[in-house]
């Protein structure tokens, strides 16, 4: 039995394990695309190849997963997920479901993703887990999923019930008359909003 990769949070083979995952290719893969022995990439992944940022291997491993070296190497940069991820505009649920499955993704390779407070990982990957939409683009932000943020307000305001907008409504004109001016442009845009919803 082989014995387990001993991986490093945050590190080269972290990345490379990371960017495999993503493709969803094996390790033997990775060896017959770059030419490398599988003990070479091994030695990689666990930290035990001496200069591996010098002697090109690097660079060979990081065309052939698709990632920018720089990335692969020192962590700078977007992770090819975050650069791929397309806009998600066909609504609300869809960005619900798009952003649990990111989520899942990212933790099933190891990866800690800090979400806003208030909110853990077990809330966004339950299957009960109906967000209110400025708390939803927060955590899609927080996980690299892009989103064409119009589209999704207008689909989530038409899902709720008449009554509650208009409740929603009054309680967002009493906040303009309440709130201090610098407060105030993001409950003129939740209203306007609401009363497209309404008038929909």
């Amino acid at each position: 039995m082989p014995k387990p990769l001993a991986i490093v949070p945050g590190s080269i083979g972290h990345r490379l394990v990371m960017a495999l995952a993503y493709k969803a290719k094996p390790q033997m893969w990775l060896a017959e695309e770059t030419g490398y022995s599988a003990q070479a990439i091994s030695q990689v992944i666990n930290g035990k190849l001496q200069d591996a940022r010098g002697n090109g291997i690097l660079t060979k491993i990081a065309a052939a997963l698709g990632v920018e070296t720089p990335w692969l190497a020192q962590g700078q940069g977007d992770p090819p997920w975050a650069i791929s991820t397309p806009i998600i505009n066909q609504g609300y649920y869809p960005l619900v479901r798009q952003t649990r499955q990111k989520l899942d993704f990212i933790h099933s390779v190891g990866i800690h993703v800090n979400l806003p407070a208030g909110v853990t990982a077990t809330d966004v990957l339950s299957l009960s887990w109906k967000p209110e939409v400025e708390d939803l683009f927060r955590v899609a932000d927080a996980v690299g999923v892009e989103v064409d943020r119009d589209a999704v307000r207008r689909d989530y305001w038409r899902t709720v019930p008449p009554e509650v907008n208009e409740t929603i409504k009054q309680a967002l004109q009493m906040a303009l008359v309440t709130y201090a001016e610098q407060e105030r442009e993001k409950f003129r845009a939740a209203l306007s909003w609401v009363e497209k919803a309404i008038s929909e």
